[in-house]
């Protein structure tokens, strides 16, 4: 399993930077990202846990220091192929894998973001979030047969 983990994390940071960026889509918006991944191609945790089941009976959980490089989201494809704004995300990334037939099978991935930054005249500096307006509701005091009243 170690070994796969290495060749995989080996072939990410191969792969790794602006060149290599792909246009994601997630209805209804598209966006551009790639990840980076820091410090030696050794560092890295990696977690095994025994469950009581027949069919997966080891599972492994890798957490790996990660940067990830996106574009603001757009509702055209033509928008995002041109954009090279991207937005810095470091955080941890974490990959499930359980033990299927004697074979170690990718089951899910989570990146947890730490922060996000933008690229500010060569600088970057933390993302303002906006808030977004919430609307007030005014309840209005029931009584149970009032509130009983569908039909109404």
């Amino acid at each position: 399993m170690r070994a796969s983990v290495e060749e995989e994390l080996a072939k990410a940071r191969e792969d790794q930077g602006p060149k290599n960026g792909d246009v994601v889509f997630r209805r209804p918006y598209y966006y551009k990202e790639y990840s980076e991944y820091s410090g030696d191609e050794s560092v890295y945790s990696l977690d095994f846990t025994e469950k009581e089941s027949r069919t997966t009976p080891l599972t492994a959980e890798l957490e790996v220091e990660k940067v990830r490089y996106a574009t603001r989201l757009k509702t055209e494809r033509d928008a995002v192929t041109g954009d090279e704004n991207y937005l810095r995300s470091p955080g941890i990334n974490y990959v499930s894998y359980e033990l299927r037939n004697g074979e170690w099978r990718r089951v899910g991935e989570l990146f947890l973001a730490a922060s996000t930054e933008e690229n500010v005249d060569g600088t970057w500096t933390q993302v303002k979030e906006e808030k977004r307006p919430t609307a007030l509701v005014e309840q209005e005091s029931k009584s149970w047969f009032q509130r009983m009243q569908f039909w109404k």
